[in-house]
């Protein structure tokens, strides 16, 4: 069978071009990145997904092979470019998944700007009390090391990616991975100031949608377990114990996730 053709293009937003893959044919399904890794996050769904669906597939900004961002943005701003690169694709209305952060931008597309978005998929759902984001400030939202001539500064990169990959990611993979933080690089760590400071708690009851809400048990499942009673009571939970890492719901579990999501998707 032949590989999916892979449209790219750059689109203009209101906070720069955004670089966005789409593939397929069909009903349109939105796929959020969360950080770093950007739209690579989902290269494992296109050859499982893109038969049935048209899959949207960005870069935030700031990150892949979209424009840096100037400032530090939050996740409203981060969605109404998302919604930017919808009208330029000609995109009325679409569901949506997000992963991890991702989750949040698709919170906020399906909240602020509900006419667009006809069903939203969640990966993770997080909510952390005060003294929870002031640890996970101090300990992410900091700058890298800057460049030194040696190039040992890119062991601060290399060993973020071997302390989180999974026992049975490639190297090849981790090397990619660590590609796009270095492209997000000095400013990742706004992203990650920008989750921690969107009112989950406050928004995720207020999605009108279909909504489905997968729950691996990874390092952020205290803050899952907080936000699962905050969902709205017609949403579907699927709860996933055996699931440990984020970075392996798309490589060692892609097709019981999206099995998952085509389940959800066929009912609507």
């Amino acid at each position: 069978m032949a590989e999916p053709k892979v449209h790219r293009q750059l689109v203009d937003t209101r906070l720069g071009q955004m670089h966005v893959r789409t593939v397929g044919a069909g009903e349109p399904l939105l796929l959020v990145h969360s950080q770093l890794v950007a739209g690579q996050w989902y290269d494992p769904v296109i050859p499982l997904l893109a038969g049935e669906r048209m899959l949207i597939i960005p870069d935030r900004i700031g990150y892949g092979a979209s424009d840096p961002a100037k400032r530090p943005l939050s996740f409203e701003e981060y969605a109404e470019s998302t919604v930017d690169a919808l009208d330029a694709l000609g995109v009325e209305r679409c569901d949506a998944c997000g992963i991890h952060s991702g989750g949040i931008e698709v919170i906020e597309l399906a909240t602020a700007h509900a006419s667009r978005i006809r069903s939203a998929i969640l990966i993770t759902v997080a909510v952390f009390t005060d003294e929870e984001t002031a640890f996970f400030r101090e300990n992410y939202v900091n700058s890298p090391p800057e460049p030194a001539e040696d190039g040992s500064h890119l062991h601060f990169y290399w060993d973020w990616w071997m302390g989180i990959k999974p026992a049975t990611v490639g190297l090849d993979v981790a090397q990619r991975w660590m590609i796009d933080h270095l492209r997000a690089s000095p400013n990742y760590y706004w992203t990650f100031d920008a989750a921690f400071a969107y009112p989950t708690a406050d928004r995720i009851g207020s999605v009108m949608q279909p909504l489905l809400v997968m729950a691996p048990h990874d390092d952020l499942w205290t803050q899952m377990e907080r936000a699962i009673g905050l969902l709205p009571q017609r949403a579907e939970l699927i709860d996933q114990p055996h699931i440990d890492n984020a970075m392996a719901v798309f490589t060692e579990h892609t097709q019981e996730v999206v099995e998952h999501i085509r389940e959800f998707l066929q009912r609507l």
